[in-house]
């Protein structure tokens, strides 16, 4: 439940099972599938979509096709340019490979451990565990030290 999704992890104190993460990141926020593919200093694969996802609704009031798919693009882009930004830095100065997505308001990541908790520290990341997936084969980054 909520509750549940709000809790934190502190040191020493894994939640129900879970490998402990860090402190001060939720409990929830790292789905486990990205923690097992990151355990022993392994690098992965994972997505990490924005808390943030563009309001479409006033698409609905629009009455040609052209208007809505225009404005769906133009909110989906602007939503993930302005929500994206600071990400894709802190991606950048960790030498880390990755591929932004507009439509899904989302970051296709390789890294490891500490690139995962990074992350998941932000606010600008969503809470939902849901939200951590492995991209598609042909959509990942490389993986450090692969071609």
């Amino acid at each position: 439940g909520p509750a549940q999704a709000e809790a934190e992890i502190e040191p020493g104190q894994p939640a129900a099972g879970r490998p402990q993460v860090s402190a001060k990141i939720p409990a929830e926020k790292i789905d486990a599938r990205v923690l097992a593919d990151t355990a022993d200093g392994q690098a992965a694969h994972f997505m990490v979509v924005m808390a943030e996802q563009a309001d479409l609704s006033a698409a609905a009031a629009l009455t040609t096709k052209e208007a809505k798919g225009e404005y769906v693009f133009k909110a989906l882009r602007e939503t993930a340019e302005r929500t994206q930004g600071a990400l894709l830095n802190l991606l950048d100065t960790l030498g880390v490979s990755y591929r932004a997505y507009y439509v899904t308001n989302s970051i296709a990541v390789a890294g490891n451990r500490a690139v995962v908790n990074a992350l998941a520290a932000n606010p600008l990341v969503g809470c939902d565990p849901c939200r951590y997936r492995r991209p598609q084969e042909s959509l990942r980054p490389q993986l450090p030290g692969t071609l």
